[in-house]
């Protein structure tokens, strides 16, 4: 929504100021605030999915107390009853089946990290432009700074995972694993990229 509305007060000036340094002069003020925006807002994303980690983990240790209580109700449960890695991804998508690798790709962090990566690249282009750079070089420093937002956010996002699954052991890892935890790698998306 604040994306949106930002492009229509960029139009809507555009047309008063006809495009001159008075338009690229609110343009980057606007653009700055919505990125800080974006960016705290993918931060935040980031931080609940360490905590959604958590809860799941959490419900599938309570499923096992269960289990361990009464070992027949585990054939009534939908989600899983293990905290190792498959059992967190089966709690995730029980009824589609573990798949980690496009998780992430799915992800509202994913979502937040490319649009925040495109308005950084277009904020570069707007600075570029302000200080009278050539077109070729514009470009250049747009893609570079899109991609370098995006690179690192990614890299936050990743030793984000690491850092929360680091000590991480599960108590009650399914049996026919040896599984113990830990490997961000097999995680469900922790990104804040959301990092997070």
């Amino acid at each position: 929504m604040l994306v949106s509305a930002s492009i229509v007060s960029l139009a809507l000036i555009g047309q008063v100021t006809r495009f001159d340094r008075r338009f690229i002069t609110f343009a980057l003020v606007l653009l700055g605030m919505v990125i800080m925006v974006g960016t705290l807002t993918q931060m935040r994303l980031g931080n609940a999915a360490i905590e959604d980690l958590g809860h799941v983990i959490g419900m599938n240790r309570l499923r096992a107390a269960y289990v361990e209580l009464d070992p027949d109700i585990e054939r009534y449960l939908v989600t899983s009853a293990h905290d190792d890695d498959n059992g967190i991804w089966q709690t995730y998508n029980h009824l589609m089946g573990p798949n980690p690798i496009w998780q992430p790709f799915a992800s509202s962090g994913a979502f937040i990290t490319l649009v925040n990566s495109g308005l950084t690249g277009v904020f570069a282009a707007l600075v570029a432009v302000a200080l009278d750079a050539p077109s070729p070089l514009v470009g250049a420093v747009a893609a570079a700074c899109g991609l370098a937002f995006l690179g690192i956010s990614v890299t936050f996002a990743v030793r984000q995972a690491q850092r929360a699954t680091r000590r991480y052991v599960a108590l009650f890892p399914a049996p026919s694993t040896s599984n113990t935890g830990g490997a961000a790698g097999g995680r469900p998306e922790v990104s804040g990229a959301g990092a997070g």
